[in-house]
């Protein structure tokens, strides 16, 4: 195994670091995005329940529909971000202490570091990955909740024409 520097080792801990606070920040704002598109939800339904007259219109009904499949959608990918998601850690720590420490005897100081910094790379490559999807998909999500607000504006602006 090739000798791994205490600097490499540092870096590599700090991009995962990174990683991680990066996956918590898409995770707290598809949560929130999540609770602005359920509020939004309430208050369109509420509107609906108190003009009857807007069923008339068939284009309102097409833009009603339209409103609630983009809503069900940004609603399913804010829940498709919160998901809980399987990410190996660097260390990997068993139930059985005694076996931990057998295990740490019988290597050397080297070779568990070298273990510990593939590990690194390999929880960095797969917490990537799912963050990239993840911004990906609250990127879709934006556009959605624009989508959202212009139905309804253009909801009310029939409303106002009559």
């Amino acid at each position: 195994m090739e000798d791994i520097n205490d600097e490499s080792f540092e870096e590599v801990s700090k991009i995962y670091e990174r990683e991680l606070s990066r996956k918590n920040s898409l995770e707290s704002k598809a949560s929130y995005i999540f609770g602005v598109i359920s509020l939004i939800i309430t208050l369109f339904v509420e509107l609906l329940f108190n003009r009857h007259d807007l069923f008339k219109n068939n284009l309102i009904i097409v833009l009603i529909t339209l409103f609630f499949i983009i809503s069900i959608s940004s609603l399913f990918l804010c829940l498709l971000i919160m998901k809980v998601k399987y990410i190996p850690y660097p260390i990997k720590i068993t139930d059985n202490i005694n076996d931990m420490r057998r295990n740490l005897i019988d290597i050397n100081k080297e070779e568990i570091k070298s273990n510990i910094y593939y590990n690194y790379l390999g929880s960095i490559s797969i917490l990537n990955i799912y963050n990239n999807k993840d911004s990906e998909k609250l990127d879709i999500i934006y556009y959605l909740v624009i989508g959202m607000i212009l139905i309804i504006l253009l909801i009310l602006g029939g409303i106002c024409v009559r």
